[in-house]
Protein backbone atom coordinates (compact mmCIF):
# COMPACT_ATOMS: atom_id res chain seq x y z
CA UNK A 1 0.00 0.00 0.00
CA UNK A 2 3.03 2.02 -0.38
CA UNK A 3 0.89 4.20 -3.49
CA UNK A 4 -1.78 5.10 -0.93
CA UNK A 5 0.39 6.68 1.95
CA UNK A 6 2.84 7.78 -0.92
CA UNK A 7 0.43 10.16 -2.89
CA UNK A 8 -1.57 12.09 -0.10
CA UNK A 9 1.67 13.33 1.07
CA UNK A 10 3.15 14.32 -2.60
CA UNK A 11 -0.21 16.11 -3.21
CA UNK A 12 0.21 18.19 -0.40
CA UNK A 13 3.18 19.50 -1.38
CA UNK A 14 2.15 20.10 -5.15
CA UNK A 15 2.20 23.96 -6.27
CA UNK A 16 1.35 23.63 -9.58
CA UNK A 17 -1.60 21.96 -11.77
CA UNK A 18 0.82 19.96 -13.93
CA UNK A 19 2.48 18.33 -10.77
CA UNK A 20 -0.81 17.58 -9.26
CA UNK A 21 -1.86 15.91 -13.05
CA UNK A 22 1.48 13.98 -13.08
CA UNK A 23 1.04 12.56 -9.32
CA UNK A 24 -2.34 11.80 -9.97
CA UNK A 25 -1.76 9.80 -13.08
CA UNK A 26 1.60 7.93 -11.19
CA UNK A 27 -0.75 7.25 -8.21
CA UNK A 28 -3.32 5.59 -10.17
CA UNK A 29 -1.05 3.50 -12.11
CA UNK A 30 0.62 2.50 -8.90
CA UNK A 31 -2.86 1.36 -7.42
CA UNK A 32 -4.12 -0.53 -10.71
CA UNK A 33 -0.48 -2.54 -10.47
CA UNK A 34 -1.70 -3.27 -6.81
CA UNK A 35 -4.90 -4.82 -8.20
Amino acid sequence: MLGGRFCPDIQTQADTFLTASAIFFYCRNAQESEL
